[in-house]
């Protein structure tokens, strides 16, 4: 065959022969690709091309993909993907067996999903590729050949060595001739993991009727090599009776991944319990320690520990449509697969946030380099095109270590449903790494709702506005939450950009609270009433209890079930941070803005919350350069600016003060001039009191932000005038009014009767 042409395919060379035919490499003449051609000694029919073509739509990273069939000089042939490897063996170390064996379920129950049974599932069929990844082999290839009912005959063929090395994996009913289902693979994955682990076939016997009387009524030896709970998975799959099997590989890849997270204990529990036999333990014998029963007790004490959480980073999507004005779409998809994965198993799964990730957007560096820097296990990558009505999106997981794709899948829908897609790709992702979802978890991702087009597009816009957090981007904002209104209004998504737009203009003193608090809280309400991600609602409400309504109790209590629910947020647990300093409860505080920095640690907001709790717990020198380091890549950024100046203040650095304060007013040449006489006419206090009271003068016109005012104030040494505009801030509500009780500089105040008064009526202690 060497040289011939197979169809459109050149034949290379040979590269095995079998019972089923002989398998060929070929070159692909159309495509340019090498392939490997298996020629079929079988009549062709109509039903193994229909078969064919169900196996062809498997596309899975861990199957060999069926590329296409036909016939050749009356014989049928299969074109597959060329994969080179060498086939699995063991013995193996027991956490590499169960990484293979992990990558095997997972095909496993893509194929039965499909509805696709392999039926001869052995070590020669499943290949290990140079970069550590198993390729199964054949998949399905033997229900072409036969039905149900003629498995009595491969058995016949087996014994006749044409279908060599099957029978010591064959399921008890396939060596019986009864009919097989998707458990029959699970008895055989059985068989080759306990060799893998073992080294030796669990069902090896001298001739092959004696190998299938041990696959049906012999247990094979006790799996020693392996710890209890790996044992008992594999005696499981070995079940005679397919009743008492795994029902389905998803079931048994749960358990294979828990073992494979618990590996650590049995290390732990090994070494701890051998020390029964050390010199300590003898010497604990004749001091007249029950040694055995230490050892018995020390067994029953030790639990496994609860496994670690699984970190994730979704890397920026790619736009493929090569047009710049088409890149809110694509970053507007790794938005919201964040936001999908980040709230799915709290207890299982951490998703690093946006602002971290989208720093990679274009970037040279390897995944590898990535992962390192951000710290995470695993990478989602993908691309997105949008074209007229039509979303094409894939998908691609890969663990970092090495590389290796877990899954992959490419989503073609109409605009109108790629929430759905969203929602399937999480639900695949959780499943690639294996986590078991929650029900309520897994019925919102059912929930998903089809979604105007245009309402969807406009959130994506309007969120990448709020997203910059000055007042021109605030109001493009609006308008784009507000048109996604008008073409859907049940979107909870726009309700949410709109509490937040007015939420940011309350916080950032471009509104009055008095203006911006009624419409951020009647957008959160109408967004918690829709919405189906009940992490969010959480948050959402957090937010309005802390700044809005100042009921300490209830917005702690909405901001730990927000985290419960999705410990991924890295926001909500900064602004907690923030919720838990009102409440003077510092270590905590900091425990939470660390694990925010976890989850975004390139997010330039949670860096300046942090350093905000650098200063309010006075380390002033780190917050000083913390708010430096955030600043140095967002410059302007304005709560940065005026802490920044709280904090050189604090220091007595206070010509360095004045110039970021002057910074802080950029264009603003009224507030330049004032903060230059004023220190001319009367130094640093000079300058602060003439900024003050330009400010005052300016709110008897229009809004400015109150207690910004009274800062200007204290530091100027004014305190009467202080607690004016503090008093003026706890009547408006003003946002910024729960951090007066923690701000160092105002500690000349705490002992008026005035500022106590105030604290009292916020309920702050």
């Amino acid at each position: 065959m060497t040289g011939r042409t197979i169809s459109h395919y050149r034949v290379l060379d040979k590269l095995g022969e079998g019972g089923m035919g002989s398998v060929f490499r070929a070159v692909d003449t159309r495509l340019g690709r090498t392939v490997a051609i298996k020629v079929v000694n079988a009549a062709f029919t109509q039903r193994f091309e229909r078969e064919a073509r169900a196996i062809a739509a498997l596309n899975h990273p861990h199957i060999c993909t069926l590329h296409d069939v036909g016939e050749h000089e009356g014989a049928p042939f299969l074109v597959m993907e060329f994969v080179e490897g060498k086939p699995l063996q063991g013995p193996l170390p027991v956490d590499e067996a169960l990484q293979y064996a992990i990558q095997i379920a997972h095909a496993l129950a893509a194929a039965h999903e499909a509805g696709i049974v392999h039926r001869d599932l052995k070590p020669d069929n499943i290949l290990l590729t140079a970069k550590g990844s198993v390729k199964i082999l054949d998949f399905g290839l033997a229900k072409l050949h036969q039905t149900a009912p003629e498995a009595l005959k491969l058995t016949t063929m087996t014994e006749q060595g044409a279908v060599a090395g099957t029978g010591p994996y064959m399921s008890p009913e396939q060596a019986q001739g009864e009919p097989v289902d998707a458990r029959s693979d699970i008895f055989s994955f059985g068989a080759v993991l306990y060799e893998l682990l073992s080294g030796r076939r669990a069902f090896a016997r001298e001739t092959f009727q004696a190998t299938l009387v041990a696959v049906v009524a012999m247990e094979p030896e006790p799996l020693r090599e392996a710890p209890p709970t790996v044992a008992r998975i594999v005696a499981k799959m070995l079940a005679k009776d397919r009743a008492k099997r795994y029902q389905s590989a998803e079931a048994a890849l749960q358990d294979l991944a828990t073992a494979a997270r618990e590996k650590p204990w049995w290390q732990t529990r090994r070494a701890v319990v051998g020390m029964a036999a050390t010199p300590v333990a003898l010497a604990g014998a004749a001091l007249g320690f029950n040694v055995r029963g230490w050892r018995t007790q020390l067994m029953n004490w030790m639990e496994p520990p609860a496994a670690a959480a699984i970190r994730l980073a979704v890397m920026p999507f790619v736009n493929m449509t090569g047009d710049p004005e088409q890149e809110f779409f694509s970053d507007g998809i790794t938005q919201e697969l964040i936001a999908q994965l980040g709230s799915l198993h709290p207890a299982g799964l951490n998703v690093i946030a946006r602002t971290s990730v989208m720093r990679y957007k274009k970037t040279t560096k390897t995944l590898e380099e990535v992962a390192r820097e951000l710290k995470v296990e695993y990478l989602l990558e993908g691309s997105a095109r949008r074209e007229g009505g039509r979303a094409r999106i894939t998908t691609e997981l890969i663990r970092a270590r090495d590389q290796i794709q877990l899954w992959a899948e490419t989503f073609e829908r109409d605009l109108s449903g790629i929430l759905v897609v969203q929602s399937e790709v999480a639900r695949k992702v959780a499943g690639a790494l294996v986590l078991k979802l929650l029900p309520a978890e897994q019925a919102r991702l059912a929930d998903a709702r089809p979604v105007d087009p245009e309402a969807y597009e406009a959130c994506l816009k309007g969120t990448q506005h709020a997203l910059r957090m000055t007042p021109e981007h605030l109001d493009s904002a609006l308008e784009y939450f507000n048109f996604a209104l008008e073409k859907d209004p049940d979107y909870a998504q726009a309700y949410r950009g709109i509490s937040s737009v007015w939420g940011f203009r309350a916080q950032m003193g471009f509104s009055a609270p008095a203006e911006a608090r009624p419409k951020a809280r009647a957008a959160a309400m109408r967004a918690i009433e829709l919405s189906n991600t009940p992490a969010e609602a959480h948050s959402i409400l957090a937010g309005l209890y802390c700044w809005q309504d100042w009921d300490w109790p209830a917005a702690d209590a909405e901001f730990n079930k927000a985290i419960a629910l999705n410990p991924s947020l890295a926001v909500v647990r900064a602004t907690h941070s923030h919720r838990l300093m009102f409440m003077k409860r510092p270590a905590e505080a900091m425990s939470q803005i660390q694990r925010a920095l976890e989850l975004d640690p390139l997010n330039e907001f949670i860096r300046a919350f942090y350093a905000v709790v650098l200063y309010l717990v006075g380390r002033y020198d780190e917050a000083i350069a913390e708010f430096r380091r955030v600043l140095a890549t967002s410059p302007g950024l304005p709560f940065a600016l005026w802490m920044l100046a709280s904090t050189l203040h604090m220091k007595g650095r206070y010509e360095e003060a004045v110039e970021v304060i002057r910074t802080s007013y950029p264009g603003d040449r009224e507030m330049g001039e004032a903060l230059t006489q004023g220190y001319a006419q009367a130094g640093y206090r000079g300058a602060m009191k003439r900024a003050a009271d330009l400010q005052a003068v300016r709110g008897r016109k229009t809004h400015v932000p109150i207690v910004d005012v009274a800062n200007l104030y204290v530091w100027a040494g004014e305190k009467d005038q202080a607690l004016e505009w503090l008093e003026k801030g706890l009547e408006a509500r003003d946002p910024n009014m729960p951090y007066i009780n923690i701000d160092p500089a105002n500690a000349v105040l705490r002992s008026e009767p005035r500022f106590q008064a105030i604290v009292r009526r916020m309920k702050l202690p």
